[in-house]
């Protein structure tokens, strides 16, 4: 319905006639000051009355943005307030000492630390483990192509030797 009044708002806004259909088979010529009570659309409102009604929409619309951007921004002032705060509360205490290369702040979770640890171990030792396995894999095919190329060798040499005599 407020599309309707809306769209009705534009054509007449601009003008000072509007073709207004009565059924669906007439369309006649109306004053938009005066309506007749045949026309279905007799209910619309005159282009002054539109144009009052579309800038009171605007302007409630409009402040009703304002009022709920001023409320998201206090929002976000306070948080940020808030988490400032606890920045300085947690720069206000001294830093703990876990090891000789790194401090640890008192929140810190002590198990997430440990299971950190243990996660650089194993992934120390598994790329240590596979270096050696690729070492050794390299090693083992490097064996495989030299005795399969003496062995063809050998062959070879024992057919030259069985053709000379």
């Amino acid at each position: 319905m407020f599309l309707l009044r809306l769209i009705v708002l534009s054509i007449s806004v601009f003008q000072s006639e509007a073709f207004v259909v009565v059924g669906f088979k007439k369309c006649r010529r109306v004053d938009s000051q005066r309506r007749t009570n045949s026309c279905p659309c007799a209910a619309l409102p005159t282009p002054e009355e539109s144009a009052r009604a579309l800038t009171d929409y605007m302007a409630k619309s409009h402040e009703e943005k304002i009022k709920a951007l001023a409320a998201v921004e206090k929002k976000y002032k306070d948080r940020t307030t808030e988490l400032e705060q606890q920045v300085q509360q947690l720069e206000k205490r001294a830093p703990l000492p876990t090891s000789t290369n790194s401090v640890e702040m008192p929140a810190t979770n002590k198990r997430l630390t440990k299971m950190v640890e243990e996660y650089r171990k194993l992934l120390s030792n598994y790329l240590v483990n596979t270096q050696k396995e690729k070492v050794q894999a390299v090693a083992t095919a490097e064996q495989k192509l030299k005795d399969y190329y003496e062995t063809l060798i050998a062959q070879l040499k024992s057919n030259e030797q069985g053709e000379r005599t």
